[in-house]
């Protein structure tokens, strides 16, 4: 895995679609995001090849997350604070990207503020069971869109879609959620702290 399925996860083009945005429904969505400070559940990730991956997710905030992919990924994307780390458990290769060049802040912020200096809001769709938002950064556009899609009654996040920089699409579905469980995340994977400790 390289730095462009990592913006295939987390960073996305940006297109104007005129949304038309309710106030209550934003509102709603800002207060379950910031709800809750951990997250964790199971996810199946759809590629624009038609590739299905599996695998866990964990997310701490603020800035912390974890996603383990099943084999015969042999990849983790992981995070501690201000840099996003995309790993691979068979060639030992590292790769950094800084948070703020990311969507993932979108959740990984300790407060969340969707409507605000930060980001524009591309897209809302609302209908009887669903909300869909679909975000950019203003200052960075250049990182592309996310859209998050949330059950309602009662409200819950179950998926994000991704669009990057090349129009390819990501869908990330979310299963077996579980609400503030986690207390503590270690987000680097063992060989890594093993690595660093014998440097010591």
């Amino acid at each position: 895995m390289n730095k462009t399925f990592f913006c295939t996860l987390f960073a996305l083009v940006t297109f104007y679609c005129g949304p038309l945005l309710s106030d209550t429904s934003l509102s709603d969505i800002e207060k379950y995001l910031n709800s809750f400070r951990s997250f964790e559940g199971r996810f199946e990730q759809l590629t624009s090849g038609g590739e299905l991956l599996k695998g866990s997710l964990k997310l701490l905030k603020p800035g912390k997350l974890r996603l383990d992919y099943q084999h015969p990924s042999t990849q983790l994307i992981f995070s501690n604070d201000s840099i996003l780390y995309v790993f691979d458990y068979a060639t030992q290769d590292l790769t950094q990207i800084p948070l703020d060049q990311s969507l993932a802040d979108v959740l990984l912020a300790e407060f969340i503020m969707i409507n605000d200096e930060t980001f524009t809001i591309n897209n809302f769709e609302e209908n009887p069971t669903t909300l869909r938002l679909s975000l950019s950064k203003k200052d960075n556009p250049d990182t592309g869109q996310l859209t998050l899609v949330f059950q309602k009654n009662p409200l819950k996040l179950v998926q994000w879609i991704i669009v990057d920089f090349q129009n390819q699409k990501t869908v990330v579905n979310l299963y077996d959620i579980k609400i503030d469980s986690l207390a503590h995340l270690e987000t680097q994977p063992q060989q890594l702290l093993n690595k660093n400790n014998s440097k010591e």
